[in-house]
């Protein structure tokens, strides 16, 4: 079960993640307008992962309020 972390206040450039299931969960400040909430969440992940941006995919969901990101194998 996911452990509700709260919203980060707008603008601060953060995202809580906390773990849910076989996946994580991620809320990201950015807005949903032009794909800006796609990459805040890809950032996140990369730094989290310590990979480059671009070895990230979203697989599916790219619009939608789930999505599927596909990481490098390590």
């Amino acid at each position: 079960m996911a452990r509700n972390l709260g919203r980060p206040p707008a603008g601060d450039g953060r995202a809580p993640c906390a773990p849910s299931g076989v996946g994580v969960r991620v809320q990201a400040s950015a807005p949903a307008k032009n794909r800006k909430a796609n990459a805040a969440i890809i950032a996140l992940l990369a730094k989290a992962v310590d990979v480059p941006e671009s070895a990230l995919v979203i697989v599916q969901g790219a619009t939608a309020r789930n999505r599927q990101i596909r990481l490098p194998p390590p």
